[in-house]
């Protein structure tokens, strides 16, 4: 569902580099590894193209997302948390991880 909603969405904003990494994040967890790449290589190419995405992107770590790409559901599951310890420790809040 997530995929499909974020597609139709894109529809309206093509170019939305947020969109296109997380729907390709989305990709990758399914295991369809070339629609991942493809929603990737938008990403990069949206998120570069000017200084308002870069910083956007550095900021909440997601061109770190884009520089490793995960290779596995594991990966993205992994790489999300990380980003968000990640976020959160410049903000200066603590993670309460549930397991």
């Amino acid at each position: 569902k997530f995929i499909s909603w974020v597609e139709r969405v894109l529809s309206s904003y093509p170019k939305n580099p947020y969109m296109n990494l997380f729907v390709g994040l989305a990709y990758q967890i399914e295991g369809d590894r070339e629609q991942a790449d493809y929603f990737l290589q938008r990403a990069i190419k949206f998120s570069g193209e000017n200084d308002y995405w870069k910083e956007r992107f550095h900021v909440f770590g997601l061109d770190l997302i884009m520089e490793d790409f995960p290779k596995s559901r594991e990966e993205v599951y992994a790489s999300l948390l990380n980003t968000q310890k990640m976020v959160l420790d410049k903000a200066n809040i603590e993670i309460e991880t549930v397991n």
